[in-house]
């Protein structure tokens, strides 16, 4: 009985090793879905850091063009019309507008970059902790369960080996008891 007993808590360990192996797998499942999604942010995070590019290079064609129509306001300021005086004033409030405008377009593009960059590194860092925490607890608890099977098979083939050698010393004791009759 006690070497079936034993056998039966070495079947239990070997199960529970089986379980651990398991886990491990769902690790690592974990870890690849986790990778993708912090690639997938990335990738949202060029794509906003291209927009950005995109508004600052528009903004850099409103200079030059600003630059062309203050060379052609200078040439109609020298012949001193009203005309000139009066092209100044339109250029100055179309300058404005546009500079205005490619600012703010620049200032709205890196805002939402930078909100996606936190966004996607803080839930990152969540889903990771979080992982590691489960892991830790189906850790401990799997140690807990191998060492209380490991424990139970050792007492109960200590037990199964004192009742053997007390069957032993009883049958010495019976073969000698005949011996002495």
């Amino acid at each position: 009985e006690g070497k079936e007993a034993a056998a039966k808590l070495r079947a239990r360990v070997q199960a529970l090793e089986g379980e651990a192996a398991t886990l491990g797998k769902d690790r690592a499942a974990r870890d690849a879905a986790t990778a993708k999604e912090g690639a997938s942010a990335r990738q949202k995070a060029e794509a906003l850091s291209a927009e950005s590019a995109t508004a600052k290079h528009s903004m850099q064609a409103v200079k030059e063009k600003v630059a062309s129509l203050e060379a052609a306001l200078k040439a109609a300021k020298d012949a001193e019309s009203a005309a000139a005086k009066l092209a100044k004033q339109t250029l100055d409030a179309a300058v404005k507008a546009g500079k205005d405008a490619g600012e703010q377009a620049a200032k709205e593009a890196k805002q939402t970059l930078q909100e996606v960059r936190e966004k996607g590194e803080a839930a990152l860092k969540g889903e990771k902790e979080a992982a590691a925490a489960k892991e830790k607890q189906a850790k401990q608890a799997l140690e807990a369960a191998v060492k209380a099977a490991k424990d139970a098979a050792a007492a109960a083939e200590k037990q199964a080996k004192q009742a053997l050698h007390e069957l032993k010393d009883k049958a010495e004791a019976a073969v000698k008891g005949e011996r002495d009759k």
